[in-house]
């Protein structure tokens, strides 16, 4: 019975016939990856939480980056034709604009085009807000595929990066990066 074993080896004991693994101990191993499940639902798919370095009490948003499907995420800067059928709500100028929650942006003082200051404990980030009711209450939505320093004039210096200040955090089942959990707060210039 594989859970009579497991129990005998997590109290450091050998059944009969069993090989002597060295290393850590099952449940040495499950802490360090930070699993906290026990029983049967460590072996089966389950939620882990995924936790954040960052003090929720300082950095009370979450920081959630999105893929626009008429901008180049990758490595690869955005063809100058596809930078036109940005809308004025996601990049004006050279300003990239966040989507948030009106009541969320309304507790900060944030109005439609406000600028703000994204901070989080890696960097921050200048940005203009754009009120959008369908962000999630207290989470702040930032596009991917702006912020270069280089290729062209056409896509130089346009918006930011929000990865300068992504807190990239480990998945404790997959190994996984999790890009999707950096707490953040926003603050109105």
């Amino acid at each position: 019975n594989i859970e009579v074993a497991l129990k005998a080896y997590s109290r450091g004991l050998r059944p009969v016939g069993a090989y002597a693994l060295e290393g850590e101990s099952f449940d040495d191993a499950l802490l360090h990856l930070g699993i906290s499940s026990t029983g049967d639902e460590v072996y089966m798919p389950h939620y882990e939480e995924i936790k954040s370095r960052a003090d929720e009490g300082e950095y009370p948003l979450v920081l959630f980056p999105i893929e626009l499907i008429n901008l180049a995420s990758g490595w690869i800067g955005n063809p100058p034709f596809l930078n036109k059928t940005l809308f004025d709500h996601q990049l004006r100028e050279d300003d990239l604009f966040v989507e948030i929650n009106p009541d969320t942006a309304s507790k900060y003082g944030l109005k439609e085009g406000s600028k703000a200051i994204l901070r989080s404990p890696k960097g921050e980030l200048a940005v203009r807000i754009h009120l959008f009711d369908g962000a999630m209450p207290d989470v702040i939505f930032i596009p991917l595929g702006l912020g270069h320093t280089a290729y062209d004039r056409y896509l130089t210096g346009k918006g930011v990066n929000p990865n300068e200040i992504i807190d990239h955090i480990e998945d404790p089942i997959s190994g996984q990066p999790v890009w999707w959990n950096t707490r953040v707060k926003v603050v109105k210039i």
